[in-house]
């Protein structure tokens, strides 16, 4: 029996599947057209400073994907634990999300003293929340906190939704940003975060955070001691020590289809390959409209996709920063909205992430790295005439605003490279630069999501598009349903 698993891509993905089948007994080869895995969760060096590509900070939940990846697995992942772990940062405000809740709870209290009633209440209700679910299985509980929003207690959710703001007196993003400026609202800083990060509608902030707090009780959140691709590495490593391929500079060309049924893979070296299932740990964009020529109701799919709104790419700098420079109690991961008013040009919030000193793989000692992402538009990040004049003007719109932050940020900093939609494509392959799944709406949310099913027998898709907006936590807790899947057809 030809037990072989061929994988498209060693993301995070493609990894996390690849060490779950050969857990179960699977011979697996995974195909990665790079020469590095990890993809969007792999990790860099540049001048003694190490820097995460993408994610860099994980939630600790106890019945989280990453957890029950690990326990299935036997690995022990080394963590290095944060606090605060998530931060929103605009004038004369800064407020954490803290591992202790107490901790978060005052915090907000002190903001908001005129609401302290409703945090208290909002609390009170996340606690049993917490305690109903700390120790069941996800599988039983996914649908009611991604999926079925509808259906949460009505009082819950207007407390909620009366204790985020008042939104609804506002029709757009920057009306919102507006009365953050304005009025100094710490809690419309959260819905702004929301906004912004699950490039989600106007609409759809209040739904997505209550999705968010819901599923992720504040137990507080953790780096991997390394970067994230220690993530990557400890899991190519089980792949390889069970059996095991991974096969790096190795492209595929095609998937080739025969009656909506995968017959093999044919490789752009011309090789070609047959496996008894397939996975395709790539964009739902690359694999339905590049990688496939036909398959069932493959066109219609392809439609579905050209309706969703389009993910945004981002443009990124990386920072080497002299430890005594950055202000005091800056989080590790900080959503910061500079008063625009004196750039108009550089619209949106940035997206920091600082290496815990912790750590010192990532960092020489009293220095620390930093990543500052920002979401920019497709436009002019064609490669051409233009394009370096237009990557130093972005370069410089950042660093102006990251200096009202960080105020002594030239005396130190020390090491600056910045990184393009262009830059990302050509490191991740994932088209346009983009670096999280499709923008969370109504209709990709819980089981309207992508499945992992394709449009071709024995093909599967295994992505961040599987659920949306949710990261590695997300494809840890796709994969898992789909090796549980694919053990059970063909047992």
């Amino acid at each position: 029996m030809n037990d072989l698993a061929l994988i498209i891509g060693a993301g995070v993905g493609g990894l996390t599947t690849g060490a779950l089948l050969a857990r179960r007994g699977w011979r697996v080869k995974i195909l990665e057209q790079s020469s590095r895995v990890g993809g969007c969760c792999g990790s860099f060096t540049r001048s003694g400073f190490k820097f995460d590509i993408g994610a860099t900070l994980f939630p600790n939940i106890p019945w989280s994907g990453l957890d029950l990846v690990s326990k299935d697995l036997g690995l022990v992942w080394n963590r290095i634990f944060v606090d605060p772990f998530s931060q929103v940062c605009f004038p004369r405000h800064r407020i954490g999300l803290y591992r202790d809740p107490e901790a978060t709870r005052e915090e907000w209290s002190r903001e908001f003293p005129a609401r302290i009633h409703r945090i208290d209440e909002l609390f009170r209700s996340l606690n049993k929340i917490n305690n109903r679910i700390r120790h069941r299985n996800l599988n039983k509980i996914s649908g009611q906190v991604f999926g079925s929003i509808k259906g949460l207690e009505q009082k819950r959710q207007r407390i909620l939704l009366s204790l985020i703001s008042s939104r609804y007196e506002k029709k757009s993003a920057q009306g919102l940003l507006n009365r953050v400026l304005k009025e100094n609202g710490i809690l419309s800083g959260f819905d702004l975060q929301t906004i912004f990060w699950g490039q989600t509608k106007f609409e759809m902030a209040s739904l997505a955070y209550v999705s968010t707090v819901m599923g992720l009780p504040m137990n507080g959140g953790f780096c991997l001691k390394g970067g994230s691709d220690a993530l990557c590495r400890l899991l190519s490593q089980y792949i390889r020590a069970n059996g095991g391929e991974i096969s790096l500079n190795s492209p595929v060309e095609k998937v080739m289809v025969r009656k909506r049924k995968v017959t093999g893979l044919l490789l752009k070296s011309g090789e070609s390959l047959e496996g008894r299932c397939y996975i395709s740990n790539t964009t739902p964009w690359s694999l339905y409209e590049d990688l496939l020529s036909e398959g069932f109701n493959r066109k219609r799919i392809i439609r579905r996709l050209s309706k969703l709104p389009y993910p945004s790419p981002i443009f990124a700098l990386f920072l080497g920063v002299k430890e005594d420079c950055l202000p005091a109690q800056l989080g590790h991961k900080v959503f910061f909205l500079p008063d625009q008013a004196g750039d108009q040009n550089l619209t949106g919030p940035l997206f920091i992430a600082l290496a815990p000193k912790e750590d010192p793989e990532r960092a020489p000692e009293g220095y620390r790295a930093m990543s500052v992402f920002h979401y920019t538009s497709h436009q002019h990040w064609e490669s051409g005439e233009g394009y370096a004049q237009h990557k130093q003007q972005m370069k410089a719109r950042v660093l102006h605003a990251l200096k009202r932050l960080i105020p002594f940020l030239d005396e130190g900093l020390c090491f600056c490279e910045s990184a393009t939609p262009l830059t990302y494509e050509r490191f991740t392959s994932r088209p346009g630069g983009i670096v999280n799944g499709i923008p969370q709406n109504l209709a990709v949310m819980g089981n309207k999501a992508l499945a992992e099913s394709t449009c071709c027998r024995d093909l599967y898709l295994i992505s961040d598009c599987n659920s949306p907006g949710l990261g590695v936590e997300g494809i840890c807790r796709a994969s898992l349903d789909l090796v549980d899947r694919i053990c059970k057809r063909y047992e």
